[in-house]
């Protein structure tokens, strides 16, 4: 169903926005977002065909971005997706995911060298990890205290 709708929103040049399909992808990520962590552990094949949608809409998304004349965009998703997923420091593994993006925004946002880009190290060498901080402190319950 949602296939069928992002396909409308591209080719219907009536009511063709890039702003628009950005906020079609976007619902439709969270939309999937939100159904993987509702999955009990009997559900591990649903896990699998949603994070293989969820892959096929990033990437969907990345080529329209492009097609579009945001190149850039595109490739700072690419970098934003691997960085997250593949550099996650250890320390943060067992944060939640709102908590991760949380972090991984205070990395982001320090603009320097991503996945891809020359003396890039990674997220999980980066000095921006706890807003500047390179001591990380977890409590008991493996929580990040910030001092």
């Amino acid at each position: 169903m949602w296939k069928k709708y992002i396909d409308f929103n591209l080719t219907n040049v009536t009511v063709f926005n890039v702003s628009t399909c950005v906020e079609v992808f976007e619902k439709w990520v969270t939309g999937l977002r939100n159904d993987r962590f509702l999955i009990t552990e009997s559900g591990k094949q649903k896990e699998k065909e949603l994070d293989e949608m969820l892959i096929f809409v990033l990437q969907r998304l990345c080529v329209f971005l492009s097609q579009s004349g945001y190149n850039e965009r595109a490739v700072a998703l690419y970098q934003a997706i691997i960085e997250f997923n593949f550099f996650c420091p250890l320390a943060f593994k067992k944060q939640t995911f709102d908590q991760r993006i949380d972090m991984f925004e205070m990395f982001w946002e320090d603009e320097g060298p991503r996945f891809g880009d020359s003396g890039a190290k990674g997220w999980m060498n980066s000095k921006s990890i706890v807003g500047g901080k390179e001591d990380i402190i977890l409590d008991e319950d493996d929580n990040i205290l910030l001092t």
